[in-house]
């Protein structure tokens, strides 16, 4: 593939990358977001692919395929699984409005571009795009921990700071020996899983995911 080609493709993908993020800030429909987190999975095994084509770096496909499997697929389906056990209903119950949360991210995504201007390049694949790219999705994903009070919620800004990680460790780093990517894929997994059977208990006892509640247990 051609070297320019497949610049312009990671960039592309990075972009899309953010634009899932910030549509899960603004987005109201807590099934419609994990779907969402699901598809920027795929397009981190996309990008993974692509630059694997591109560098011959052939551990990528691995970390393409375990990217399309568990971020794609396996959390996202758990994610749903545990929102209909818990009836988690619609909304993020967001302590910020939907524009001030909009507002905010663009803010963010303005101060990451601003820096990214000014951070020397290591790699050919990390233009200043994705870098502002990856640098935004993490600060997307922040935002959402910080102004959403269901736990579920939280755990997903959570995944989606790592999903700006990885992008900029695979264009940067091309990742991680395959062990160390499995290594870190399994932990995703674990907190994953911890987080869903901390929901289904927060919701056996208080009827709710709403992490505030939790005050009410202060002596």
């Amino acid at each position: 593939m051609d070297v320019h080609l497949a610049s312009r493709l990671v960039e592309l993908l990075s972009y899309a990358v953010l634009l899932i993020a910030v549509t899960i800030v603004a987005h109201s429909n807590l099934a419609t977001c994990i779907r969402l987190f699901g598809v920027q999975g795929l397009l981190l095994g996309a990008l993974s692919c692509v630059v694997a084509i591109s560098t011959g770096q052939h551990h990528l496909y691995g970390v393409a395929a375990l990217a399309v499997v568990i971020k794609g697929v396996a959390i996202p389906c758990f994610f749903l699984h545990v929102m209909r056990r818990i009836d988690a209903g619609r909304g993020h119950e967001k302590s910020l409005s939907v524009h001030a949360a909009l507002l905010l991210t663009a803010v963010l995504t303005l101060v990451a571009y601003h820096v990214s201007r000014s951070v020397a390049l290591a790699s050919p694949w990390l233009t200043r795009d994705v870098l502002a790219s990856s640098l935004s999705t993490i600060l997307t994903g922040l935002t959402l921990m910080i102004t959403c009070r269901k736990a579920l919620t939280q755990m997903l800004g959570f995944l989606i700071m790592e999903d700006g990680i990885f992008l900029f460790a695979i264009t940067e780093t091309y990742g991680m020996p395959l062990l160390v990517e499995l290594g870190i894929f399994f932990d995703l997994m674990v907190a994953a899983g911890v987080t869903g059977i901390l929901v289904l208990r927060i919701s056996g006892s208080f009827n709710n995911i709403d992490v505030s509640q939790l005050n009410s247990l202060k002596g």
